[in-house]
């Protein structure tokens, strides 16, 4: 929903104006009571995705070599990434447990990464919750059944190798 704001607030609040545009808050500037001009943030040109960026700064086993079809997957910028919170859920999770051999910069720039190589977060809805309580599998972990509802909720192919997906009724991809 867009916020009206005249012209002399405009002047008075341009600095809080414009951070909350550059947050994607729509402002609509209004010249004595009427919608005058629209405040929104510049375009940004979509990062270059890069396999392998954080290489050399993760521990070498959370590395492995991706088939060629999932690698083109990732480099073809038209494709949308779509990283869900339930993966930042499972990776914080794992590395707190120390089961997970990743080291903390992924941890604590997850956000960044995500944007550095133009993919979108996924967030976890009502939606997708109740879809991910209401499957009838046997399979009781709750990061995959996350990952499998909103795959089926947002039509999106899941990149995964895990078998336990297959009985699910899914698109996946590897």
């Amino acid at each position: 929903m867009a916020i009206t704001v005249n012209v002399h607030d405009a002047k008075t609040h341009f600095s809080r104006l414009l951070e909350q545009a550059h947050a994607g808050q729509e402002i609509v500037l209004a010249k004595a009571g009427k919608p005058y001009a629209r405040l929104v943030p510049l375009e940004r040109a979509a990062p270059r995705r890069q396999a392998g960026r954080l290489s050399g700064r993760l521990s070498p086993d959370f590395f492995e070599p991706l088939p060629e079809r999932a690698l083109n997957l990732f480099q073809d910028e038209s494709n949308e990434i779509l990283v869900s919170a339930a993966s930042a859920w499972e990776i914080a999770t794992k590395y707190r447990l120390g089961k997970l051999g990743i080291g903390r910069e992924a941890v604590e720039r997850f956000d960044e990464l995500v944007g550095l190589d133009g993919f979108t977060h996924l967030p976890v809805s009502h939606a997708h919750a109740l879809r991910a309580g209401s499957l009838h599998t046997e399979h009781r972990d709750p990061f995959d059944r996350m990952l499998a509802a909103q795959s089926f909720i947002e039509n999106a192919a899941l990149l995964t190798k895990d078998p336990v997906f297959k009985g699910l009724r899914i698109s996946t991809t590897w």
